[in-house]
């Protein structure tokens, strides 16, 4: 009788129940608006459903103590290490080593973005600066070379006794007193002066 009010076969599944109801409720419901629109036809489309879920529901329990009766066997537990199969670290309830394994791939993915950008820079600066050393050592040799070139002048200079008539020699500076500057030690003046 249900099953007639509901238009659906008794060995219809879950599923085409559901959408026959639906179907029926929303052509039946007071408020649809349609000229079919019936209160008492919707309240009996709708007790005839819950009847055939309940009634459903009940043989499915039915079925599922006596199969349990019925088995016997020993059922299968899962291995004691089988909760690190999926996330092989930390140790505590699932959603905590699936915190951490989540936390872990970030980390190692920051490091990994680290280390990449570490060695680009470390690439980039090895190709600088074999050029930079390069231009550097031409300086140096330069400015040294100017240095000593400078140096052997004065020596030669010195030698031919170009520096013995200059005014002063082997006497003491002469001090000045009106322009020392009071907040400069006597070494850093005497080192200005000369």
């Amino acid at each position: 009788e249900w099953y007639q009010i509901l238009e659906v076969s008794e060995n219809c599944e879950d599923e085409t129940l559901r959408l026959a109801f639906l179907y029926l409720a929303k052509r039946f419901h007071p408020d649809s608006g349609t000229s079919e629109a019936s209160a008492v036809k919707f309240t009996e489309i709708e007790n005839a459903y819950r009847q055939i879920r309940k009634a459903r529901m009940e043989q499915k329990e039915n079925s599922e103590t006596v199969s349990e009766v019925e088995e016997f066997d020993i059922r299968h537990t899962a291995p004691q290490h089988r909760h690190y199969l999926t996330y092989n670290v930390g140790t505590g309830t699932y959603s905590k080593r699936q915190k951490l394994y989540t936390a872990n791939r970030a980390q190692k993915a920051a490091d990994n973005v680290i280390e990449h950008r570490l060695k680009k820079l470390q690439a980039e600066e090895r190709n600088t600066l074999v050029g930079k050393d390069k231009e550097r050592a031409k300086d140096i040799k330069t400015r040294f070379g100017m240095d000593r070139l400078v140096e052997d002048l004065i020596q030669e200079a010195m030698k031919k006794g170009e520096f013995n008539d200059l005014p002063g020699t082997g006497k003491p500076l002469k001090e000045n007193i009106n322009t020392r500057n009071p907040y400069v030690d006597f070494v850093t003046y005497k080192l200005n002066e000369v």
